[in-house]
């Protein structure tokens, strides 16, 4: 598959009559609006029909990217909008791949956010954005208005210092309060003593961090060999508002890319609340193998 901007693409035509078969309402303003070449006045002069095409220049998905839309405010932009996926190519996460696109070219002009007005709950969120409110469109409907952190991530293994424990300890506290951890409670000093610490970074402010340690496995267990060097991973947290950007992922790549010359195995036990997330999360998304559960029900 590919990404390409419709207008400095060599299929517009073959594009345009696929928008125009397309069966969704908003799909039919945005096709009035590339045949009566009026993209740009209404969108915004540097704004973009972004297509996500497959091997045979099938449209799979669609969005634009634009310093206007359907909300009349001038302190909110840019915005992606008229986000599309055909029916068929739906439950793959394609529209994911151009609002991550959408989201390097934002980054790019220096935005520090992108908005998106939609009338969906609980889907927006999958892809890192943030319910900000309700606002009345240039339709005079309701629509929600969500927003994303555009990141500049930087990922570090840090020295221990009383300095940077500091502005740890309180994101133990954020993460404490959320409540979706089983048997959390805050970080003191003593918690990042001997312990190797990485830190994701936005510019220069901490939105995530890692604690881990490394062992030799005296005995041999199903999912270790005897004598085998162990990186255990004890605390792994991404703020709230940042996460389902890939950062998670990152900052796990970015220790197992630091230690797997080092270590036989690399152990992550996990008291999330939401195992399915956390399922995804580490067996999908990072690679690591499940081995087991710890189950219960309450009789009385």
């Amino acid at each position: 598959m590919r990404i390409v901007d419709y207008y400095n693409s060599d299929i517009k035509e073959s594009a345009l009559k696929q928008l125009k078969n397309c069966k969704w309402t908003f799909s039919e303003i945005l096709v009035k609006l590339l045949e009566t070449d009026s993209f740009y006045q209404k969108l915004g002069d540097e704004s973009r029909l972004l297509l996500l095409l497959d091997k045979n220049d099938n449209i799979v998905s669609f969005l634009t990217l634009s310093e206007k839309y359907i909300i009349d405010d001038d302190t909110l932009n840019p915005w992606i909008g008229f986000v599309y996926t055909y029916e068929k190519y739906r439950g793959h996460r394609y529209s994911g791949l151009l609002i991550e696109k959408a989201c390097e070219l934002v980054k790019e002009k220096g935005y520090k956010k992108v908005y998106i007005a939609t009338e969906h709950k609980c889907f927006y969120e999958n892809f890192g954005f943030n319910y900000l409110e309700n606002r009345i469109t240039i339709y005079n409907t309701e629509a929600r208005i969500y927003y994303r952190n555009i990141v500049n991530l930087t990922i570090k293994k840090e020295e221990f210092s009383n300095d940077l424990v500091e502005k740890l300890i309180p994101l133990s506290f954020v993460w404490a309060k959320e409540r979706i951890t089983n048997g959390l409670v805050e970080n003191t000093v003593m918690d990042f003593l001997e312990k190797d610490i990485y830190v994701a970074y936005n510019n220069s402010s901490i939105i995530g961090y890692a604690l881990a340690k490394t062992y030799k496995e005296s005995e041999a267990a199903p999912t270790i060999k005897e004598n085998s060097i162990v990186y255990d991973i004890e605390e792994f947290y991404i703020l709230p508002t940042y996460r389902n950007q890939l950062i998670g992922s990152k900052l796990f790549q970015y220790i197992e890319d630091n230690v797997k010359d080092k270590v036989d195995v690399i152990q992550l036990i996990s008291a999330t609340k939401d195992y399915k997330k956390a399922l995804n999360f580490y067996v999908e998304m990072v690679g690591m193998d499940f081995f087991a559960a710890k189950l219960f029900k309450k009789v009385r």
